[in-house]
Formats: C-alpha cells, structure tokens, sequence
C-alpha cells in the first residue's frame, strides 16, 4: 500500500475518533529550508507576479530569505546581511509583497527596510518620520502588515504606546513604579489601536490614526493583557484583529477603521479568553503564567478562496508546567480548525491533539490549507526539512 495513503488513513481516522468532523491528508510536501525550526512571522506565501506563481518563503532572520514553489523546489536565495545591521535586532517580521518588494521589520518600530531579491535596501521607514513633534517618541509601532494586497505603499501597524516616552514627556519620572503602572494604564486605555502610514515611498509619508474604541470597550483600564492584544492580517480585502484575550476576532473595514463584525470564537474543546493585571506583570504572579503562558489562543485566520470558508486556528490552553513543556510552549499544543461561512456563520470545529502539527507554521494557498507536520525522526538526510500536509476538511 502507498505510504502516504497509509498515513491518510490513518490520520483520518484519528482526526474522526477525536471529532465527528473529520479531516484528510491530500498530500505531503518537503521544503529543504535548512532551518532546524520555523518562526511564525518569518514563513508565509505571496503571488509572485514576475513568475506569476504562488511562493512559500521561509526565512532565518539572519542570513537569508528563501523561496520556494508549492512543489518545494527552491527558486532562490536572498541574502539578509545588508538588513542585520541596519538596526539593533534582527528583522523580526518577513513580509514579501513581491519579488524585489521585501518588507523587514521589527516589533517596535525601530523601523522597517525594504530590499530586492539581491538583498540591497532601497528603502526604510519609520513611523516617527510621519509623525508630528507632538507624538514623536510616543509611539512604539508593533507589529505590521503592508496592505492592500495590490499596493506596497500602505502599512498598518498596531499603535503601542511607549512607557519611557510617556513618563518623559508628561514629566511623570518622579513617580514610584505603582503610580507609573497606573498612569501608563490609564494613557494606554485610551489611545486607538491603529496607525497608518500612506505614501511610505515619497519624501511625504502621512499617519492615520483610527479605532479609537478598541481599548475601551474590551478592556478594563488596569488589565495588562490589553497591552498584547492579538494580531491582525488582511484576508478577503479585509483586516481582521484576532484577540485572544477576549475570544473575540474583529472584522475591519481597512479604509474608515469601522468595525464590522464582532465574531466570538466558541472551542468545543477550550475556553478562549485571559486577562491579568499590571500587578500580576510587575509581580509575575500565578495569575499571569496562567493569563500569559497557558492560556488558549487564537492563532490564524484564513480564507478559503475556492470554498467561500474563513478558517480560524485556536492552540488549546494549558495547565500545567509539564503540559506546557510537553507541547514545546506554543509549538506543538492540542489545538482545533473552525470552519465558518463567509458569514462567520454555522462553525464546524475540527479537533487536534497535541505533538501533531505546529498549527501557526501554516498557510492557504490556491490548492487548500498546508500546515507543517512535527518533524521526527531527524536523521542527517531530513534534518533541516520542514513536512507540509494540505489538509481536505471533510
């Protein structure tokens, strides 16, 4: 019997023996990237227009970005050294929109460069260039996402505020740590979640500010979660921020901030929400491991093009330090597939156990979703060989 349609079998039927709604392997592809493990904000897939082909790109962060097709044949190989050094860290983020428009970036908005497929920089940008005097410093933009997919000329960051910026411009040093935390919380409640660079390849780049609500409305004005409050992406034309620390994803209208839908993710399997105070940060407190490190998340959204779906991973929380070693921290945990309407309507949940699939090293491409598959049984012939399974959802 064929091997892979063995491990279809039997995959599928230990997905059924776990849920009711079951889920087959189609097919498994390997890409020789090298890498011994795969970060989750430096892999993903854009459509390279020069080749006009879908392409999975992996990166180190250090040395090189590569590429591949959907069949894992390596296209190339594009040097890093001229973006290491350009700021004190690392890239932490790899986000190609095309061939020769490669965005690198850090998580707080030391800046984000721009390089070919040699790897030169032919551009940077930071948020502080746009900036008026008055918020200059204030702001720390993490995480981004270049957007629309049809221009390379806006990016959307997530607005974090500065703490040392803060208290040094509102005077403010001379208070005791408790009175600070108290004051950075109240300022933090009430800043809006996004901010927006236009035209970021001229000489007059432009910030836009919007959803003004997002803290106030979800969060209380001393819970630290809302300091890390989920991610975003574009998918379909539009953003969606996905925030584990209410359960909730919100669909966003990306050219006026509105929010349009509010989606609260319900797990058969685990109960997604966390908070915890700037007390329990300062103290590290059980309340945070337990607000912080165990707790579920809501790890991706993806649509599904061809089958009008939006598929929402969310890793399962955990309880214990054996368990959260156990599962490699975030990597390998239990985790479930949602599958919605283009609605976000009738959910059918599909259900993973743990040390299976490293469910955020995944992503949706025109033949269906592919997701890495947990390496084993290294040997010096597959080491470095990241296994991706394009799963069908029965």
């Amino acid at each position: 019997m064929n091997k892979q349609i063995l491990i279809a079998g039997i995959v599928s039927l230990f997905f059924c023996s776990c849920n009711i709604n079951s889920v087959e392997i189609v097919k498994s592809t390997d890409f020789k990237t090298g890498l011994v493990e795969v970060k989750f904000n430096l892999k993903g897939l854009y459509f390279d227009k020069h080749l006009q082909q879908e392409t999975v790109f992996f990166s180190d962060g250090e040395e090189f970005i590569k590429t591949y097709s959907l069949q894992g044949g390596l296209l190339d190989s594009i040097p890093l050294k001229n973006i290491v050094g350009l700021y004190s860290r690392r890239p932490h983020f790899v986000l190609p929109y095309s061939r020769d428009t490669i965005f690198c970036g850090q998580y707080f908005g030391e800046g984000i460069a721009v390089i070919n497929s040699a790897g030169d920089v032919y551009h940077t940008v930071t948020v502080d260039d746009a900036l008026p005097d008055s918020l200059k410093g204030l702001i720390l933009a993490q995480h981004f996402i270049p957007y629309p997919l049809t221009t390379p000329n806006k990016i959307l960051f997530r607005n974090y505020l500065s703490w040392h910026g803060l208290m040094k411009k509102e005077y403010k040093t001379d208070l005791n740590i408790v009175a600070q935390h108290g004051f950075f919380c109240k300022s933090f409640h009430n800043i809006p979640y996004f901010i927006e660079l236009n035209n970021i390849f001229s000489d007059t780049a432009e910030y836009r500010l919007g959803l003004y609500d997002y803290y106030k409305n979800n969060f209380a004005e001393n819970n630290a979660s809302m300091s890390e409050s989920g991610f975003f992406k574009e998918a379909n034309s539009f953003v969606f921020l996905l925030c584990s620390a209410t359960g909730k994803i919100f669909k966003i209208n990306p050219n006026s901030f509105e929010v349009l839908q509010e989606i609260e993710v319900k797990s058969q399997f685990t109960e997604i929400k966390s908070s915890y105070t700037y007390m329990d940060l300062r103290n590290k407190t059980e309340a945070l491991k337990t607000g912080e490190l165990y707790k579920s998340v809501i790890g991706e959204l993806f649509y599904d093009e061809k089958n009008g779906k939006y598929l929402v991973i969310v890793l399962h929380s955990v309880n214990t330090q054996e368990e959260f070693d156990r599962f490699e921290a975030f990597n390998y945990r239990p985790f479930s597939i949602i599958a919605y309407d283009a609605n976000f309507e009738n959910p059918v949940e599909y259900n993973f156990e743990g040390n299976t699939y490293n469910a955020r090293i995944s992503f949706m491409c025109s033949e269906g979703f592919m997701i890495q598959r947990k390496p084993e049984n290294l040997t010096v012939h597959n080491y470095g060989t990241q296994t991706f399974d394009l799963l069908k959802f029965n």
